[in-house]
């Protein structure tokens, strides 16, 4: 049976008029086609004054997204050496940078069924540092840019094999994904969505359960810290059972809407047709102080940042519910969020919603006061006999 890990990032940036201008490996004469795989994509915005770039990279051992929120009509060069860019420049200087790397997934030993992952239970670190990128397809146009990426884990002994995969995908018009939890995507963000397929558990971790690390940067002061705030909503017809949207959000994000954001939904899926049946509980948890991951392309951007401008956190996700016979019962996990700059998204009412609302509003209305009128009626039909 064909095991490994499924990571599907699919990015979303659009808005009514806006062309977006992808390349993949541009400037890099010496990349093969299928292989060192860096897509730069510029998203003009045609409504405020900056230009957002993203930059989604695979060339080192961490996928990483970064955005750089430049002035308008700046212009953005990479420089490699040979297959592997050294550089990133911008033709006026970045207003603000936001970043997320996927560093490591974590197996642990949930002896005690608690779901959630902590770093004083057994576990092992499964490691991205030997995994071979390999582009299967993409597509480059004005309105949409996309690309499908496997990667092979090679586990020593007793260690995790596999293969993981990636898929981005950047489209010029405001939707939802189509997939459950169905995240509202907007010009100024980015879709992940992460799969953990047939993995190969730990033959002494009886309990074995998965949880993948992050390390999100921001070009914040180092003393600040991720904001975690949970907002109720009242419509789950976009992801059925589920009713709480979570956003953590940097200094910038919070205090002025000018920074980076992640959002999510507390759910993921074990199955690959995801439905309510197969819905578990999903928590971003353990944010920490980190470092910036060394064998990312983060690495070689952000080190020539100052001291004390950088914020540079860890979170970590973890995925399950309690006497779901944890990972080995289905050997696949998936699970989604978006991250972006400004403010998170707000939800939007399903229009099944707001007819259900109307109707329930409207109508017991119409009926209370068609019933007062004939009341009035009759009391004074009655008098006047």
């Amino acid at each position: 049976m064909h095991r490994g890990l499924l990571l599907t990032f699919l990015a979303i940036s659009s808005v009514a008029g806006i062309d977006i201008i992808p390349a993949l490996n541009p400037g890099c004469n010496e990349c093969l086609s299928n292989e060192n795989v860096l897509v730069y994509t510029k998203v003009p915005q045609s409504d405020t004054k900056y230009d957002l770039h993203q930059i989604w990279d695979f060339t080192g051992s961490n996928p990483t997204v970064i955005y750089i929120i430049t002035n308008q009509n700046s212009t953005l060069e990479i420089e490699w050496d040979h297959r592997i860019p050294i550089s990133i420049n911008t033709s006026t200087p970045a207003i603000y940078n936001f970043a997320i790397s996927i560093t490591n997934l974590f197996e642990y030993d949930d002896c005690n069924d608690t779901v959630f992952f902590n770093y004083k239970q057994p576990y092992r670190n499964v490691s991205l540092t030997h995994v071979t990128w390999v582009l299967q397809e993409s597509v480059m146009t004005d309105i949409q840019a996309s690309v499908v990426v496997h990667g092979s884990l090679h586990g020593e002994k007793n260690g995790t094999n596999g293969t993981v995969e990636i898929n981005f995908q950047l489209m010029s018009s405001e939707t939802r994904w189509e997939e459950l939890p169905r995240l509202f995507l907007s010009p100024r963000s980015t879709l992940v969505d992460v799969g953990l397929v047939g993995l190969t558990p730990f033959c002494e971790y009886e309990a074995a359960r998965y949880a993948v690390r992050y390390v999100v940067i921001s070009q914040d002061c180092t003393t600040g810290k991720l904001e975690y705030m949970v907002h109720k909503t009242i419509d789950d017809e976009y992801t059925p059972g589920v009713f709480e949207m979570i956003d953590l959000l940097t200094p910038s994000s919070n205090w002025n809407a000018s920074g980076g954001y992640l959002q999510y939904r507390p759910v993921a899926y074990t199955a690959r047709q995801r439905s309510v049946g197969s819905s578990v509980q999903a928590s971003m948890h353990t944010i920490n102080k980190a470092s910036i991951p060394s064998g990312s392309l983060a690495k070689r951007y952000f080190g020539s940042f100052e001291p004390g401008t950088l914020l540079v956190q860890e979170a970590v996700a973890s995925f399950g519910d309690r006497g779901d016979g944890y990972y080995r019962q289905t050997n696949y996990t998936a699970w989604t969020l978006t991250m972006g700059y400004g403010l998170p998204e707000t939800e939007r009412t399903s229009s099944f919603l707001t007819g259900a609302l109307v109707v329930g509003l409207v109508v017991p209305s119409a009926v209370l006061v068609g019933m007062t009128f004939v009341s009035v009626w009759l009391v004074s039909r009655a008098r006047r006999n």
